[in-house]
């Protein structure tokens, strides 16, 4: 992982709304509502990030979050108090208890080969409870992956709050196709009041996989796969969807 999630955590929750991770929260609650057999309500938040998803879901929700990041610990454990926050490798951490729910939004990809991405699904499914759901995505996969893809510049990406100016740039870059590993590079560029223009670079290297081999890995383990769009709207997965969400329950 890169200086997002050390020297940078501060500007992606500058960035953030909240209002997509609301919608991505709701979304849970409906899969949760509609496959979830056991009768508990805890859940298991691999990759909690800024803690954004668990300030929404914690009504619900009975919340464990797991980040790799200490830094991003802090600010979600800020966010949300009462919460419980472990440090822990998504691959080979073990709370010796199991949940309702485990979701995982934003970090499968930082799984960079088919090895490592089916230890990190199988120790998400060893915490899964018997009639629980596990839930998540991976929003770049090399069916739907675009060389030079770019985010940011335009008005919704500029942020201005107590005295600093924010915005930034992302692209995608694949340097081999053959692989399962693409760079994602972010640049900044942030004002603060009476301080000259800076900008800072973070090289992210992420896992790109096919849709039908994650699907194999999930039916190898046990689990029934269904697909839904990755615009969080409810609605099953197609091509013309921007990424599939995957909702995994045991056969």
């Amino acid at each position: 992982m890169g200086k997002l999630y050390k020297d940078l955590a501060w500007c992606y929750d500058f960035i953030t709304t909240g209002k997509g991770h609301k919608e991505e929260a709701d979304f849970v609650i409906k899969i949760v509502k509609k496959y979830k057999k056991s009768k508990g309500n805890t859940l298991l938040d691999i990759g909690c990030g800024h803690g954004w998803h668990d300030k929404f879901l914690k009504k619900k929700f009975r919340i464990t979050g797991i980040d790799f990041s200490k830094t991003i610990l802090k600010i979600a454990k800020k966010r949300n108090p009462k919460i419980t926050y472990k440090k822990g490798d998504m691959r080979k951490f073990n709370l010796r208890k199991k949940f309702d729910i485990v979701m995982s939004f934003d970090a499968m990809m930082y799984n960079l080969n088919y090895r490592d991405l089916k230890t990190t699904i199988k120790n998400l499914a060893k915490h899964l409870a018997e009639g629980g759901v596990l839930i998540f995505h991976l929003d770049k996969l090399k069916e739907n992956f675009k060389q030079f893809g770019t985010v940011g510049i335009p008005e919704k990406h500029k942020f201005f709050k107590n005295n600093t100016f924010l915005t930034y740039f992302q692209v995608d870059y694949d340097k081999n196709s053959n692989d399962t590993i693409f760079d994602s590079c972010l640049i900044f560029l942030i004002a603060k009041k009476g301080k000259d223009l800076e900008f800072k670079i973070d090289l992210e290297r992420m896992g790109l996989f096919e849709l039908s081999r994650i699907k194999k890995i999930i039916s190898d383990l046990g689990f029934k796969t269904y697909l839904y769009s990755g615009d969080f709207s409810s609605k099953k997965y197609s091509k013309k969807c921007p990424f599939p969400v995957f909702v995994c329950v045991r056969n």
